[in-house]
């Protein structure tokens, strides 16, 4: 795994200091930084990075839900697509659940593009 830029390593302090934990991530393929949050963290850290003065994180691109049923409690992940065209920046956010219990807080009041995602995920995945 390589490196995280200077970019991605003042996002990632800032999405440490929101949560007040220190998260676990990834870097991709392709470069492109995945932080794992809690579900219940999820809509307070949209938020956050959207108002912050540094990352202004203003683009929603996608959000999807993903089922790995081999991973006991943790089934569904969903996954946002997150973009900073301020800063010129992309990256994730995931969030895990129990596939018996998918609920998550709706970010619609963060990103008006979430609605017809979450639609979808709710009419695909129960989420």
């Amino acid at each position: 795994m390589s490196e995280l830029s200077a970019t991605y390593q003042t996002l990632l302090t800032h999405i440490n200091t929101i949560t007040n934990d220190n998260k676990e991530f990834v870097l991709d393929q392709d470069g492109i930084l995945s932080v794992f949050i809690n579900a219940s963290e999820l809509k307070n850290t949209l938020s956050a990075l959207k108002n912050h003065e540094w990352c202004k994180v203003n683009f929603l691109t996608s959000m999807n839900a993903v089922h790995y049923p081999e991973m006991a409690g943790m089934e569904i992940q969903m996954v946002y697509h997150l973009h900073s065209w301020l800063n010129n920046f992309r990256f994730r956010l995931k969030c895990s659940l129990p596939i018996e219990n998918p609920v998550i807080d709706s970010v619609t009041s963060v990103f008006k593009s979430a609605n017809w995602r979450e639609r979808e995920a709710y009419d695909f995945f129960g989420v």
